[in-house]
């Protein structure tokens, strides 16, 4: 992700968690990089955690990643039922 786009980014969790730090922000993308999150990948987790973090303050960075798990679980589940059905 090139620093525009990363600026961006950090720019939107800024607005929507104005007390998240700048150093909770190199974290976050250090990590992403580390998992190997494509851009693609990084901008679906922030709106996904944006729209759905339903805890108490502000998220962790276990709530961004956890787009990721939660969207390879839902790949998972799609692909065994297309696995079945050419079965059938």
């Amino acid at each position: 992700m090139n620093s525009t786009a990363t600026r961006k980014q950090v720019n939107l969790i800024k607005s929507v968690y104005p007390s998240l730090s700048s150093d909770f922000m190199a974290v976050l993308f250090s990590t992403f990089k580390k998992k190997g999150f494509s851009n693609e990948r990084i901008i679906a987790s922030i709106e996904y955690t944006i729209e759905h973090f339903d805890g108490y303050g502000t998220p962790h960075i276990a709530h961004f990643l956890k787009f990721d798990k939660i969207n390879n679980e839902n790949q998972y589940v799609f692909i065994s039922k297309i696995h079945e059905h050419d079965q059938l």
